[in-house]
Parts: C-alpha cells; structure tokens; sequence
C-alpha cells in the first residue's frame, strides 16, 4: 500500500496519496452509534483501525468489525502494530495485550504476567519487544518463546523518550 493514512478522533480517517488527501467515513452495518479512530496501520490487502468499538477492517469497500474474544479498553493511549509475521498486536489502554488469530481478537495474558505489570507500549522490527511501565522488556519469538528482562541500566525517562511510549493512565 503506497499511500499514507491517518486518523482523526471521528468517523473519517484520511488516505493521502503523495498529491492529495482524500476523506472516508467509517460506517459499520446496524450500527449508528459515535465511532471514534484512535490508531491505523496498512498491511499489503488491507487497513486496520483501531476504534472505540475495536479493531475495524477496511479492504477498500466495506468496513467490518473483526470479532473479540475479551472486550478491550480502546483510547487514544492504545497501541496497534503489525509485526514482521504480519500479525496484528494491540495494546490497550490497561496495559493488556491482544493479537489477531484466525480471524479474532484474542488476549495474551502471557505477555503482561511475564512482565507482572501493564504494558506500556511495544517495538516490533525482527522481533517484537513489549515495554512495561517499570522498565521490564517481554520478548515474543518467532517460535512463540517469552522472554523478558530489566532495563535498568536507563532511566524511565529516557526509556519512554526512546521508544516514544507517553505516559499511560490506568
């Protein structure tokens, strides 16, 4: 996907195209309620948006809401990502964790228990790295083996300024 988009805290999210800018309005079937986009991420088929009601998606026609196991706590602090197995993550605004398997949104409770605190945001290049509040960092391997460790060698500070995770409100 060669364009650029965005969201806004409304029912629109925008695709730029290198020239102009160009305006879609999220509309689910039977719903008529207030939509609100928070984050938005594009793989090769289709775009993700993670909204008030979850995660929604765009294959360029129609808007659908992808199933959830577990209700998340979707606001502007959330996280979404899609890793280098093209796996979807989220990050909720408790701190919880969540991926998109077969279709669904599932919770990992793994990946907040090895870390034993909330999660406050997530880096995923050759392998996905999740960041508790308290400096703990949780691996996920191809081969699904977690990992985590103690950044302690930096200040939160810093640790937040580098991974550019703002401050989480629980």
């Amino acid at each position: 996907n060669d364009n650029l988009w965005l969201t806004t805290a409304s029912y629109f999210i925008y695709r730029f195209d290198g020239r102009e800018f160009f305006q879609h309005r999220i509309s689910l079937a039977n719903y008529y309620g207030r939509i609100s986009t928070y984050k938005i991420i594009a793989d090769d088929q289709s775009i993700w948006i993670l909204t008030n009601l979850g995660l929604v998606k765009y294959d360029g026609k129609k808007y659908t809401l992808v199933p959830m196991d577990e209700k998340l706590k979707i606001g502007f602090n959330s996280k979404l990502i899609l890793d280098h197995n093209k796996r979807i993550w989220i990050c909720d605004e408790a701190g919880e964790i969540f991926r998109m398997e077969s279709g669904r949104i599932k919770k990992m409770p793994e990946v907040r228990q090895k870390a034993n605190e909330p999660i406050a945001g997530f880096y995923g290049d050759a392998q996905l790295a999740f960041f508790s509040k308290g400096g703990i960092t949780v691996h996920v391997e191809d081969n699904q083996t977690i990992r985590s460790g103690k950044l302690d060698w930096l200040p939160d500070e810093e640790i937040f300024s580098i991974l550019q995770i703002n401050d989480v409100y629980y």
